[in-house]
């Protein structure tokens, strides 16, 4: 897991992403176009009642509607 302000860095975390991707062999990442995000948003957006202020502020400060890396675990 990444630290709590890298959760919520938003797209600027990529720069970390890539290096630790880079250095890595044992990953992988995922990143998200607009249309991957903009799903994300419309999906959310599905369960209106569920949609209350904290989970608008993870629309658009969480790195993981945009990022996401796996690391194998040996």
């Amino acid at each position: 897991s990444v630290g709590l302000a890298r959760k919520f860095s938003s797209i600027l975390d990529t720069v970390f992403c890539l290096g630790a991707f880079v250095a890595s062999r044992n990953s992988l990442m995922f990143v998200a176009d607009l249309q991957g995000y903009s799903m994300g948003i419309q999906a959310m957006a599905m369960h209106e009642s569920q949609l209350v202020w904290f989970r608008k502020l993870y629309l658009v400060f969480s790195r993981y509607m945009f990022i996401n890396n796996y690391a194998k675990i040996n």
